[in-house]
């Protein structure tokens, strides 16, 4: 699926993809719909493809915790 996801049990997805959105409720996760047609229409990419990464205060990527690690050995 491509749909960035909030962190709280929420994620972002296109207001078309109803069926989805209804599986998604059914296993406790809560759908924000949001209107993408117009960009998906003109650059034919998902939400999570074109979207900037979502950053987080005190986040830290699996990349960047293995470059702690190295520097403290």
């Amino acid at each position: 699926m491509n749909a960035p996801t909030i962190g709280d049990g929420r994620i972002l997805i296109d207001d078309r993809c109803e069926e989805t959105m209804r599986r998604l409720r059914a296993h406790g996760i809560e759908p924000v719909p949001v209107k993408y047609s117009a960009c998906w229409d003109t650059f034919n990419s998902g939400m999570d493809c074109s979207d900037a990464e979502i950053w987080r205060e005190n986040d830290i990527s699996e990349y960047e915790a293995s470059l702690v690690e190295t520097e403290s050995e």
